[in-house]
């Protein structure tokens, strides 16, 4: 399997399994939800590029957690356990290894009565 889909199970895994998020979100879902009512949240398409050596092949991976909410008092909490888990992923995954999982960068943004958030983290695997 690919080094994206094999991140994207264990980030939408530790998002699911986190004690915090599992009992504030009203889902963690693969993609843009249709219909889910904050709070909520969901993976973005995930930036894969060559990050290999000589010997093994490897990928840097932009990924990220877009989390909503209905107001802007609950958000900063929902995000930094969405935070908390995607940089607690194991290093070891199915026929890859992350050498470095980091927070990059985060953009938040309010429309109407809806708030997001958009975490992304920067993660580099070598695959064994």
């Amino acid at each position: 399997m690919s080094a994206a889909t094999i991140v994207r199970e264990a980030a939408l895994a530790a998002l699911r399994d986190d004690p915090f998020l599992s009992t504030r979100l009203n889902g963690v879902y693969d993609s843009v939800p249709s219909g889910a009512q904050p709070p909520f949240t969901y993976l973005p398409d995930i930036l894969s590029v060559d990050w290999g050596t000589k010997t093994a092949r490897g990928r840097e991976l932009r990924l990220g957690v877009m989390v909503e909410a209905p107001e802007a008092t609950v958000l900063p909490d929902l995000a930094d356990a969405a935070e908390a888990a995607i940089l607690a992923l194991p290093p070891d995954l199915p026929g890859w290894r992350i050498a470095s999982c980091v927070y990059w960068r985060s953009l938040a943004s309010d429309e109407g009565k809806r708030r997001r958030r958009l975490i992304e983290f920067r993660v580099r695997m070598l695959e064994h």
